[in-house]
């Protein structure tokens, strides 16, 4: 019994312990929800109460402890997924080709769309599939092509094919030598009907692997080739048959002339245009495509200009005059492939390539240079020559940049 009543006296005393705990939380609770307003009572000095997103402090006004105005507490924005915002996709860069020149009028205004419109006039004539000429290829005992040469047959006829629209000779013979077989190209040189070439140049133009040139004419209606190969220190241009077309242009430019006249257009024409016209054709056509045909007119304006005084307009002037019909000038010479090139390039972005064609089978018909110029382009030579010069003159100060 007493047990019991001491059990019962203990278990009274722990509720009355439990309610007071449940009462003084319930106070807490109470306490802690309600809004807390500036200038009310507090109970401590330091308190700090925070209360719809206004932290309050507990401070001594007087003799009383109240709570501040508050300060606005910083909402912290949920993170997204992704630490930083993916970047918007790049739209494809689109070529915008550059304006062409129509005129010598606009040359230079529009001289940056030159390596365009001889590129197009010319990948537009490599379409087409006419070939009017029989290749008949030989080579020497111990030549051999580059292993990453493509097929020699189609090279040709892709050169053939740039000219399908002007006459040809029915069939052209083709030689490939290196420095070892100069002999034997010698000996094909002879077996001509009509020799062009000295055999004196065949070998002083192929003295080594890496040093080994090319010619191309025709005569009496046969077509005539030496391509001199090399296996050193080649240049992109020989692998995708440029040369094939350098020398091809040689043999077009001597079968658009009459036999009345001369079969040798380097008697009639400047040694810049029989030179320029086949390094034009050879660069657009030698090319995989336009950014690699730009890179190799780029590594032409990089050539030293030797006994030039630059790449000035006056100096380009000079040179032509140096190089012109009838004239040649050693020191200056080498310029007739790269000059050349550009001074004919802006020839074919004005006419087209048909128009330097019909400027030869003009001076065939009898007409020099001069007359023959203005009778094609409806310019003088001489007001023409001055606007090649300055558009010329820009590309190679672009060049440097």
């Amino acid at each position: 019994m007493c047990c019991l009543v001491a059990t019962l006296k203990c278990m009274k005393r722990e509720l009355t312990i439990f309610a007071t705990a449940c009462l003084a939380l319930s106070l807490n609770i109470s306490v802690a929800s309600a809004a807390i307003k500036p200038g009310s009572a507090c109970k401590k000095v330091g308190q700090i109460s925070t209360s719809a997103g206004i932290k309050y402090t507990c401070i001594k006004n007087g003799k009383k402890l109240v709570w501040n105005k508050g300060v606005a507490t910083a909402v912290s924005k949920p993170r997204s997924s992704s630490s930083s915002p993916s970047p918007a996709p790049m739209a494809p860069t689109v070529f915008v080709p550059p304006t062409t020149p129509t005129s010598f009028t606009d040359l230079v205004k529009n001289y940056r769309g030159i390596s365009w419109a001889v590129w197009s006039d010319i990948r537009k004539r490599m379409t087409s599939t006419n070939v009017k000429t029989e290749f008949v290829v030989a080579s020497g005992p111990t030549t051999t092509q580059p292993t990453d040469k493509p097929d020699i047959q189609s090279l040709l006829k892709q050169a053939s094919s740039i000219y399908s629209d002007y006459a040809q000779p029915l069939q052209t013979k083709v030689f490939y030598f290196n420095s070892t077989d100069v002999s034997w190209a010698q000996a094909q040189h002879r077996s001509l009907t009509q020799p062009r070439f000295k055999e004196s140049d065949l070998a002083n133009n192929c003295k080594s692997e890496s040093n080994c040139g090319a010619f191309g004419s025709a005569s009496m209606g046969v077509g005539a080739m030496f391509m001199g190969v090399h296996l050193l220190m080649l240049d992109p241009i020989e692998i995708y048959g440029g040369t094939e077309v350098h020398e091809f242009t040689h043999v077009i430019q001597h079968s658009l002339y009459s036999s009345t006249i001369s079969n040798n257009p380097n008697r009639y024409l400047p040694g810049w245009f029989t030179e320029g016209q086949a390094s034009s054709v050879q660069l657009a056509s030698g090319t995989k495509d336009y950014e690699d045909y730009l890179k190799a007119r780029q590594k032409w304006f990089k050539h030293a200009p030797g006994a030039l005084n630059g790449y000035s307009a006056s100096e380009i002037l000079r040179f032509l005059d140096l190089q012109g019909v009838g004239k040649y000038d050693s020191a200056t010479w080498s310029h007739v492939y790269d000059i050349g090139c550009f001074v004919t390039e802006s020839l074919i972005a004005v006419g087209g390539l048909s128009s330097t064609l019909e400027l030869i089978k003009e001076i065939s018909a009898g007409k020099d240079f001069e007359s023959a110029f203005e009778t094609i382009y409806k310019i003088a030579w001489s007001e023409a020559r001055a606007a090649i010069a300055d558009a010329v003159a820009a590309e190679y100060v672009d060049s440097q940049k």
